[in-house]
């Protein structure tokens, strides 16, 4: 690589998170107290995960998944009206943000985001990110997009990577922490199957201990009705993707590719189904076996493309997997132009997902998923 190639790729990504760092701000303080020019709340959907917790902490937690009782807090919170952002998540999350809602929404806010950035760099430093790779991660428009919505995709990153990263040498505290995906349990297929064919009976115990510690302590602590109100929310989270409550072009998943090309609902299901049985057989043979680098980066890929139920900002716990890949090109052979095309498509896909999407043109996200995960598997198979 030139040098002046080089110098490009690390101040490029600088550039682009400090326009970030400064307009946001500028465009938050240009709205309506916590409700932006635009008329949607000030740090996007963490409004509505800052309204579960303060429901919480009013002794009200349950209500939280009716939207009846949702919105109006949410206004409460906000000082204005904004449209409806339900909340669907498990209570293990709702706990976590009552201790964000003891202070004031800007300064919830600020930590929110803050730890939320904390978290998704810790497996890149398990990993032992450098300047440039690490640049170049932030930049992307997952990360970006994870800011602008407040959401959640920097814990997850935490928590899968982190966890994938430490079961082999530190098997309990590895599935603890692959554990705390209960909020969003969607992720934990992968990762649990890798762990069943690997025999990591330790792992998936200390998965199973600290699932079971969670939904205990959200009874006790937020009383026990919060896992009915979460049981009776699912179906109509479901409904929601099924029959268009989200625009499915801002999903990037098989779910929403096959509702937007006209499949109906059962054929979606049957589609994501074989994707996701796919994917996951394929990454967890390839962690089972561990015969070269990738088998991580499989699990997390397959936890991506296995999701029916995903957005932009969930890619950024796809950053373990492409620095991964990165670093696995110079073992890729004649692979290694597949690899290349596979992480520029997986950076980008959270907008060209999306731009594609709007004009009638799904499942660029899914699809170059599965090209990164033909990548690693084809590198695996060449791993001595």
């Amino acid at each position: 690589m030139s040098a002046a190639l080089d110098r490009r790729i690390r101040v490029y990504p600088r550039i682009a998170i400090g326009v970030v760092a400064v307009l946001l701000p500028v465009w938050w303080l240009l709205g309506d107290g916590w409700i932006d020019p635009a008329g949607k709340p000030v740090g996007g959907d963490y409004a509505a995960l800052y309204t579960a917790g303060r429901m919480a902490l009013e002794g009200v937690a349950a209500a939280a998944w009716d939207v009846n009782a949702h919105h109006p807090a949410m206004v409460a919170v906000l000082g204005g009206e904004v449209a409806r952002l339900p909340f669907h998540y498990a209570p293990p999350l709702q706990l976590a943000l009552a201790l964000f809602a003891t202070v004031p929404y800007g300064a919830a806010l600020a930590l929110w985001l803050s730890a939320g950035l904390a978290a998704w760099v810790a497996p890149l430093r398990m990993l032992r990110v450098d300047a440039r790779e690490a640049g170049l991660l932030a930049a992307s428009p997952a990360v970006l997009e994870g800011v602008l919505h407040g959401q959640t995709g920097g814990f997850v990153a935490a928590l899968l990577g982190c966890g994938m990263l430490l079961v082999e040498r530190r098997p309990w505290l590895g599935g603890a922490l692959l554990g705390g995906l209960l909020f969003k349990p969607q992720y934990l297929a992968a990762p649990l199957f890798a762990l069943l064919l690997a025999r990591q009976g330790r792992a998936l115990l200390a998965v199973a201990i600290s699932v079971l510690a969670q939904a205990l302590l959200c009874a006790v602590v937020l009383g026990p009705d919060v896992w009915s109100a979460f049981a009776h929310n699912v179906p109509f989270a479901t409904r929601v993707l099924m029959e268009g409550g989200v625009d499915w072009w801002k999903l990037t998943t098989v779910t929403a590719g096959a509702l937007q090309l006209g499949a109906t609902p059962s054929v979606a299901r049957w589609a994501q189904a074989s994707v996701s049985v796919t994917a996951i057989s394929a990454a967890a043979i390839l962690w089972a076996t561990g015969r070269g680098k990738g088998g991580a980066a499989a699990v997390w890929t397959a936890a991506l493309l296995a999701s029916p139920f995903a957005f932009g900002y969930d890619w950024m716990l796809l950053a373990p997997a492409l620095l991964t890949v990165w670093r696995m090109l110079p073992d890729a052979g004649v692979s290694r132009t597949v690899c290349i095309v596979a992480l520029v498509a997986c950076w980008l896909a959270p907008l060209l997902h999306q731009g594609l999407a709007v004009i009638g043109v799904p499942l660029f996200g899914p699809l170059a998923l599965g090209l990164l995960l033909a990548a690693i598997t084809r590198i695996e198979r060449r791993a001595p």
